[in-house]
């Protein structure tokens, strides 16, 4: 199974949550958003944050860039 690369760009409430159904979409989520205010639940894979100017926990941007490399796709929403 091909693995695909989730970056949100957009508010979570902005997005249909019929774009991560379960059965159509496999992968890992990053939220790069920084005041996301609305929980984001998705089953198909993990979800992180980058990391903020606070130092606040999260991806780096070299994490990020290894992750793109590891995924068959990108999608960037």
């Amino acid at each position: 199974m091909k693995k695909t690369l989730y970056l949100l760009c957009q508010p979570v409430d902005r997005i249909d949550p019929s774009l991560f159904l379960p059965l159509d979409s496999q992968g890992d989520v990053v939220l790069l958003d920084h005041d996301i205010k609305t929980p984001f639940s998705y089953k198909g894979g993990m979800v992180f944050f980058l990391q903020n100017k606070d130092g606040q926990e999260g991806l780096s941007y070299d994490d990020l860039v290894e992750k793109i490399f590891q995924n068959d796709s990108t999608i960037v929403i």
